[in-house]
């Protein structure tokens, strides 16, 4: 394969497509957003990095937005390994998960839905309205 300037695409990432079930083009803008979100430019996303990355893609106006319990569940998510810093492959499982699938109405879907099975299963998140008050009492151990 090739990209349209005729230059090879990597096969690493030829690889990392298949496995995550994207594109060549949705997989560079993962790395973009990893780079991004990379704030030391390290190569990983420590801890601090990832609160910081959160409350941005969530558009939390302030840290009390977002629950500590909720953002170390995904913290242990993204950091499989547990060696305390994310490296691009597990970011970018993490993130294809929540946010690189498309739903009706973006990423918020995504995220609530990995909170309730039955919006997972659904094919309208027309209902995400109906259960509101469900998401104020959900609490992560």
């Amino acid at each position: 394969r090739r990209f349209a300037s005729g230059t090879a695409v990597p096969q690493v990432t030829l690889d990392l497509a298949k496995r995550f079930h994207c594109s060549c083009l949705d997989l560079d803008k993962v790395k973009v957003k990893f780079d991004d979100f990379d704030l030391d430019k390290s190569g990983y996303i420590d801890h601090y990095e990832f609160e910081k990355m959160l409350y941005q893609l969530l558009k939390c106006s302030s840290q009390s937005d977002f629950p500590k319990a909720r953002l170390q569940r995904f913290w242990n998510e993204a950091d499989k390994n547990g060696d305390g810093q994310i490296d691009f492959e597990e970011f970018l499982e993490w993130y294809m998960k929540y946010f690189g699938t498309t739903y009706e109405n973006g990423p918020m879907d995504a995220f609530y839905a990995s909170f309730m099975p039955v919006l997972q299963r659904s094919n309208s998140f027309g209902e995400l309205k109906s259960h509101e008050c469900c998401l104020q009492s959900i609490h992560v151990r």
